[in-house]
């Protein structure tokens, strides 16, 4: 029988808007003449679960915005260090903050930001399920309802 190896989810936030009065699920132009509006948006979220060892494990799978480990991730023991590379557009993302940890803890430590190569090394502190975040704005052309696209990503493997 066949198992996947790992699997991705796309979720398309729709728009909304940061106004003086909070943050609304509305677009530019449905919140203009009613809000004051300090920063329009569009939202974008990518997530890939490693579940087993594979030989793609290390090669992107082609999301706008990705988190690629740069070995396999199953064969990082607790204390050892597992270099990632941040994505924008299958380009090296240099700056992102990175975030990571256990997928239960409510607090994710953050780590310096990647390399002009888009790379981090992330320390595996605990045994368990790890998350491993990034996010990234990027200015939108040509959308009435947004200014910026808000993308954020995160790969999810466990460590024994």
């Amino acid at each position: 029988m066949c198992q996947p190896d790992k699997h991705s989810i796309f979720f398309d936030g729709g728009y909304g808007v940061k106004t003086t009065e909070g943050w609304k699920r509305l677009t530019k132009r449905e919140a203009k003449g009613n809000f004051e509006i300090i920063e329009s948006f569009r939202s974008q979220k990518y997530s890939k679960t490693m579940l087993s060892p594979s030989d793609v494990s290390s090669k992107p799978l082609g999301l706008r915005l990705e988190i690629v480990p740069q070995k396999n991730p199953f064969a990082i023991k607790v204390g050892e260090t597992l270099p990632i590379k941040a994505l924008f557009e299958g380009k090296p993302l240099q700056g992102a903050t990175i975030k990571a940890g256990c997928t239960y803890e409510r607090k994710l430590k953050e780590y310096q930001a990647t390399d002009k190569d888009g790379i981090a090394n992330i320390v595996i502190e605990k045994s368990g399920n790890q998350i491993i975040a990034t996010s990234y704005k990027t200015p939108l052309k040509d959308d009435p309802d947004a200014d910026t696209l808000s993308l954020s990503t995160n790969i999810v493997f466990e460590v024994k």
